[in-house]
């Protein structure tokens, strides 16, 4: 067990005190036996003072310590704001993702980590799905077999196999689109890459900082550019028909010219390989798009087939 400095030397200086003690006693002993018997004088003792260097030591090192007490600890760093967005009481209050914090949390993984990460993030959703799947499955019996009953039991049963069934497509298309792209992408192209060479999936390239910053000054440049070609565009005085379905065209005509304009510098910014990535995406984006949209329409034919 480590002492303190300011204990250490206490016990030395009590250790020194009983030395000198034990000298005086002789020192007493010796002058009083040469008294006598020999008639010597008895020798003198000197009394130990503490040195310059012991008491400097004692001062600097309690000292040192003192303001080592003091010293303010470092300054916690700020979380990301991406991080801070998972605070949202809402969302918060469901349950916090660990996958998505992590990837919040620490945006710099290795290639070995991200690759881990991607399975971890794979059976989570497969276990988060099995585990409300089997709740949902758990409650629906309870509706059909403790509050419903008669038609109303019957409808119920019906709605809820027509809309597990439109589930079960879409799973079946993500989880196919997932085999080839990963799960975050496969999701991400769900969410936002509706149309071929959508700028929605520019995310998913591997973008650099300096690509971000052009495309943002891009992406800013053409939002101005369909402002002024809709502000060009006159609006007709006389809300007929015809003429609102005219300034309609012309003003989606402006927008699709400014888009089009957009993608050809865009893909003046990416490199080879992010073409090719990009254009396999858009691909995957249609195909995935045409799948979701056959699923919708076998729902609502189901859905109108029951009484």
């Amino acid at each position: 067990m480590r002492l303190s400095s300011g204990l250490a030397h206490w016990i030395v200086a009590g250790v020194a005190l009983l030395f000198l003690s034990s000298q005086v006693t002789a020192g007493e002993k010796e002058g009083k036996a040469g008294k006598e018997g020999k008639g010597g004088e008895p020798k003198a003792v000197k009394e130990d003072k503490p040195g310059k260097e012991g008491r400097e030591g004692k001062e600097g090192k309690e000292g040192k310590e003192g303001k080592r007490g003091e010293a303010k600890a470092p300054a916690a760093a700020a979380l990301p704001r991406e991080v801070m967005q998972l605070a949202n009481p809402q969302q918060c209050a469901q349950g916090v993702d660990p996958i998505d914090l992590a990837t919040r949390l620490f945006p710099t993984l290795s290639d070995q980590q991200k690759a881990q990460l991607a399975q971890l993030t794979q059976s989570l959703r497969k276990d988060v799905r099995q585990a409300r799947d089997g709740v949902d499955a758990k409650y629906a019996e309870k509706l059909k077999t403790e509050v419903l009953a008669g038609a109303d039991k019957e409808k119920f049963a019906a709605v809820l196999a027509a809309l597990n069934k439109y589930r079960d497509a879409l799973r079946a298309a993500i989880d196919e689109l997932a085999g080839k792209v990963g799960v975050e992408a496969a999701f991400q192209v769900a969410q936002g890459g509706k149309a071929p060479g959508g700028t929605a999936l520019l995310r998913l390239l591997g973008l650099t900082k300096e690509q971000e910053e052009k495309l943002r000054q891009l992406d800013a440049e053409t939002k101005k550019a369909v402002e002024d070609a809709k502000a060009a565009i006159q609006k007709p005085a006389e809300e007929s028909k015809e003429a609102m379905k005219k300034y309609r065209d012309d003003v989606e005509a402006a927008a699709k010219k400014a888009q089009a304009d957009l993608e050809a510098k865009i893909d003046g910014l990416l490199t080879a390989e992010q073409k090719q990535k990009k254009s396999d995406l858009a691909k995957d984006a249609e195909s995935l798009g045409q799948k979701l949209k056959a699923a919708r329409d076998a729902l609502e034919a189901d859905l109108k087939a029951i009484k």
